[in-house]
């Protein structure tokens, strides 16, 4: 009897621990732009997926979903009403209530770099006065964005930098708006719809091609209707994590100082994660028979530098008095 007594107080014990534990434990709920199938995506989750096994009895993320949770256009609005805890989403889908997502598209200085050098924090705190989020990691600055055309877009091949303005003349473009002008500088129609619709506007004709990041096409279907890209590749991922400035700031400080390190730890970590992604896509894109086209020596630098001066030239009218310090700490142009 004694026994058992002894084993019934040491289970209640235990379970009133492990009640404590999951009392203690956070749950955050997480929203993504972009469906979970695609890799943009499934960056994320990967991240997500560490910080659920490390973070047992701390903190637990729970994805929600994407379009299905919040349309993508409202996912911005709805984390800062506080409907959900985090977004993970790119800056072009929310570039109409911040000034300075050209800064993100247009850097090339390594991540590392942008967290010692004080760019990060600058980038921080102008997203905490426009949008109410904390940025808590950005995970995508190993990508880059490339243009693709559907199996009517036409291109004319430049045989010189001076024949760039021509090289899409007459041809719809899927654009957002961070990349209109460079679209424009090259003789297309930039064409605005959700990034859902794109596959379905390359069927019915309405666009003739997208600007997209180098990886991502998979999960949107978009692998069959891609028939040529133009390289070199432009710009730089700007996917960065999002959470709702006042539930950030109500975590235990520990809950905090473990998802800032693990945020941290993985934008230079997912490099080989994206890589594979991107290597994966590519693959794909050759078997269906996409044409690479690659522009050689100075018509490829001068395609690369028309994309990356267009961006800063918008940041400098939309954010004069933020965007020389951004750009001093953020883009170095003997690194392209």
């Amino acid at each position: 009897m004694a026994l058992l007594k002894k084993a019934f107080l040491t289970a209640t014990v235990l379970a009133s621990v492990m009640g404590a534990v999951r009392a203690q434990e956070v749950e955050l709920r997480a929203v993504a732009g972009l469906p979970a199938q695609s890799v943009v995506t499934q960056v994320f989750l990967n991240w997500v997926e560490q910080i659920n096994k490390k973070g047992k009895g701390l903190v637990q993320i729970k994805f929600m979903g994407s379009a299905e949770v919040t349309p993508i256009g409202q996912q911005p609005a709805a984390l800062k009403r506080g409907l959900f805890d985090i977004l993970y989403t790119p800056g072009s889908f929310y570039a109409g209530m911040n000034r300075h997502i050209d800064a993100l598209l247009a850097s090339n200085i390594p991540i590392e770099t942008l967290r010692k050098n004080g760019a990060m924090d600058e980038i921080t705190k102008l997203w905490l006065q426009q949008m109410d989020v904390h940025v808590l990691g950005w995970f995508d600055t190993h990508v880059s964005f490339t243009l693709y055309l559907g199996p009517n877009g036409k291109f004319n091949a430049p045989k010189s930098p001076a024949d760039l303005p021509k090289l899409l003349a007459g041809q719809k473009m899927w654009s957002t708006p961070t990349f209109r002008e460079f679209l424009t500088a090259l003789g297309a129609t930039p064409v605005t719809m959700p990034p859902t619709e794109i596959l379905t506007g390359l069927d019915k004709g309405v666009i003739q091609g997208y600007g997209y990041p180098e990886y991502g096409l998979l999960g949107m279907g978009l692998e069959r209707a891609s028939k040529t890209l133009f390289f070199p590749t432009y710009y730089r991922g700007n996917t960065m994590v999002l959470a709702n400035a006042a539930k950030w700031n109500s975590l235990p400080a520990k809950v905090r100082e473990f998802l800032t390190k693990e945020a941290h730890d993985y934008e230079v970590n997912s490099k080989a994660f994206i890589r594979a992604g991107i290597d994966k896509e590519m693959a794909v894109l050759r078997q269906n028979g996409a044409n690479f086209v690659t522009f050689p020596g100075a018509i490829g630098s001068a395609y690369r530098k028309l994309a990356h001066d267009e961006a800063w030239k918008r940041l400098e009218k939309r954010a004069p008095n933020e965007a020389p310090l951004l750009r001093r700490l953020m883009y170095d142009q003997a690194l392209d």
